[in-house]
């Protein structure tokens, strides 16, 4: 499992309140104002869980397509990467227009 973290801020309980986000930003955002609303003061952490895609099996006898599998593999990854990235950075701007300082943890399983 990766786990990336937007900030290394300490995560106290009774501090910080995680909020799940998904990749449709539309239809998080009424739980992310629901949170920040009724927890005011509170800290908030964005809250993301990425399911890669499953690139092709890497098993080949053929060395040359095996290495060509991997190379498109990381490139797959890199992608998928930028676009969960992207995705924080829209609910981090939504959040910044209201005045809601955040911090944000992105796993990848």
């Amino acid at each position: 499992m990766e786990m990336e973290i937007g900030d290394e801020r300490d995560y106290g309980v009774d501090e910080t309140i995680f909020v799940a986000v998904g990749t449709s930003v539309e239809k998080s955002k009424k739980t992310l104002f629901w949170a920040v609303q009724s927890f005011a003061g509170k800290k908030i952490c964005l809250l993301h869980v990425h399911q890669p895609a499953n690139v092709v099996a890497l098993m080949d006898r053929n060395p040359a397509v095996t290495e060509l599998k991997e190379d498109v593999g990381k490139v797959v990854q890199e992608l998928e990467r930028k676009k969960v990235h992207d995705l924080l950075d829209q609910y981090h701007l939504m959040l910044a227009k209201k005045g809601v300082i955040d911090s944000s943890c992105s796993l990848a399983l």
